[in-house]
């Protein structure tokens, strides 16, 4: 627990160091101002003045402010945070954002480039970097501080040649408005693939909706046609059976009984069907599919019923003749009996 507290407070430690330093901590700025700022004594007076005559022509002539600053340490400050506070502190191209500044630490050896927002998307970090590798280090590991500072400043003037401020704000405006322009295409092209997306869906809705309606329809359809038939099929099936009945009313008695067991037992199967019949019309208020399946119940029902009636019929007719045709046998066995 100890450790995790020690560990944490010189994180905080660390972050206080390298964040926010106040300017009084870093080197003070010359009054007045000067471009070419050797706090460590080791650039010529000559080289001194003729960058600073050079650099000031410059920023006369283009409003482009070019600084150095060459000091002995950073005094445990590291070199990101060193250089990026005191260009802040110092203002460098403040009024329009314009300005750039070499930094040198002799003691770290370390060089850093630091650019106004006005100048960096011409003064990239890529661009900054090869500058520093290849046009200012060489000097500076020969010790030869003059030509690399010297170098320095030549290469960011040929680099923004003879272009002003003025011209730097106006491509940042056409930049700015191009990217404003960029990003409102954007916003239109994802508004017209959103509204792309949102009429295929209500497409393919309206579609399922009209194609869901339509089988329904059709179930519905179906549903009626096979209702009407079965309907009729068994009140001609209550009629039917009536007749046959009547039709033995000539017939032995026992014919007769045999009769009416049988259509007893064909309506009985009749009124079975009537009743699945009128479920199966409430069902289609809710479910047609499960309504027509009743009406496949009651079809196969009917079938099974008019099939044994019939069966049944014609053997009672054969029995009948049957009968009729032994009667005069059993008589006459009868009559010798006697």
């Amino acid at each position: 627990m100890k450790k995790r507290i020690i560990l944490v407070f010189l994180t905080f430690l660390f972050c206080t160091a390298i964040v926010g330093q106040k300017c009084e901590d870093l080197v003070a700025k010359k009054n007045p101002a000067m471009a070419i700022n050797d706090f460590a004594n080791v650039v010529s007076e000559e080289t001194e003045d003729i960058l600073e005559n050079k650099v000031r022509q410059y920023f006369d002539s283009t409003s482009i402010a070019i600084v150095v600053v060459i000091i002995p340490e950073m005094h445990d400050i590291d070199q990101f945070t060193y250089s990026l506070e005191l260009f802040n502190c110092w203002g460098i191209g403040q009024k329009n954002d314009c300005g750039i500044l070499l930094f040198i630490s002799l003691k770290e050896r370390k060089t850093s480039i630091r650019t106004g927002r006005g100048v960096e998307f011409i003064a990239t970090d890529i661009v900054m970097n090869e500058i520093a590798k290849t046009k200012i280090n060489p000097f500076l590991k020969e010790k030869n501080y003059d030509k690399a500072i010297t170098a320095g400043v030549e290469s960011f003037i040929q680099l923004f040649g003879t272009m002003k401020a003025s011209d730097f704000e106006d491509i940042l405006r056409k930049q700015n408005q191009e990217k404003e322009k960029e990003a409102e295409q954007e916003k239109e092209k994802k508004f017209l693939d959103i509204m792309i997306f949102l009429a295929i869906f209500c497409i393919v809705l309206i579609f399922l909706i009209v194609r869901y309606i339509a089988h329904s329809l059709k179930k519905k359809r179906i549903f009626l046609t096979n209702f009407k038939k079965l309907e009729e099929q068994i009140t001609t099936g209550f009629v039917m059976a009536e007749k046959v009945f009547n039709s033995y009313e000539k017939q032995p008695a026992w014919a007769q009984d045999e009769a009416r067991q049988h259509l007893a037992k064909t309506k009985q199967v009749l009124k079975e069907a009537q009743e699945k019949l009128k479920r199966a019309k409430i069902v289609s208020n809710s479910d047609y599919s499960k309504a027509c399946d009743l009406l496949f119940e009651i079809n196969s029902l009917l079938e099974k019923s008019f099939v044994n009636f019939e069966k049944v019929a014609i053997a009672l007719r054969e029995k009948i003749v049957k009968v009729s045709e032994e009667a005069p046998e059993r008589l006459i066995s009868t009559e010798q009996d006697i």
